[in-house]
Formats: structure tokens, C-alpha cells, sequence
């Protein structure tokens, strides 16, 4: 789950990289502002996806003990 949603966010912040260049400033400072509010969240959303993967191997490993 946690690949499926960093490829969709690549898959959306891809087509702006040639907008991060450009010499208009409107279109480069949105686009800029894009990809950097997708980095953010996706860096946000893994530590979260990380720690509920983290918790679900600590429960399944506490049932398997018993």
C-alpha cells in the first residue's frame, strides 16, 4: 500500500518538473509549490503507513506467542 501511494504521488508531481524551470514565474511558483506540498505529504504519510506497519508486526507477533 505504502509503494501504490508514493508511485501515485510521483505520478502527479512528474508532469510538473518541467514547470519547476520555466521563465514564467506564475507557472514555475505554483508548480513549485505543488511538488513541494506533495513531498511534504508523502514524507508525512510514510512515517505514518510506517508506523501502523510497525504496530500490526508487534500485534501479530504478540497473538502468534500465545
Amino acid at each position: 500500500m505504502l509503494g501504490q501511494f508514493l508511485l501515485l504521488y510521483a505520478g502527479i508531481a512528474g508532469p510538473q518538473l518541467p514547470s519547476l524551470v520555466r521563465d514564467d514565474p506564475w507557472s514555475a511558483g505554483i508548480a513549485r509549490g505543488l511538488v513541494f506540498l506533495l513531498v511534504a505529504m508523502s514524507i508525512g504519510i510514510t512515517i505514518v503507513f510506517r508506523r501502523q506497519i510497525r504496530g500490526a508486526r508487534r500485534y501479530l507477533e504478540a497473538v502468534g506467542n500465545r
